[in-house]
């Protein structure tokens, strides 16, 4: 069983979801990404200008979550930030990860209001 699982894919193709019917299913601890920056960076720009601290901070929640839990821990990301992505990939190289695409053509992705 992995210690991780990055659900990876789109904005809008259901990751937060299927990453809660997750926890829900299985007692697996979830942890949106989205959520964890808007808790700490309600403004965009703060969380641009933030971003490699930001990344390190999800990165030690991430793994903190991961040392309580019994269960593997979700999370997701869309892939698209080069500070993330190298987040990833460090996480994949020192973790028992699996990595989870969730593909869907561009309209059937849920459009987000801002």
């Amino acid at each position: 069983m992995p210690q991780l699982i990055l659900l990876l894919g789109p904005n809008g193709v259901g990751k937060t979801t299927v990453g809660q019917a997750l926890q829900q299913q299985y007692d697996c601890t979830f942890v949106g990404i989205e959520q964890f920056f808007l808790a700490r960076y309600p403004r965009e720009e703060e969380l641009s200008r933030s971003m490699e601290a930001a990344a390190e901070a999800f990165k030690e929640h991430l793994l903190e979550k991961q040392r309580v839990s019994r269960h593997p821990v979700v999370f997701e990301e869309t892939g698209t930030n080069q500070v993330l992505r190298s987040l990833l990939q460090e996480l994949s190289l020192d973790q028992d990860m699996v990595i989870i695409h969730i593909l869907a053509a561009e309209t059937t992705c849920q459009k987000r209001e801002n």
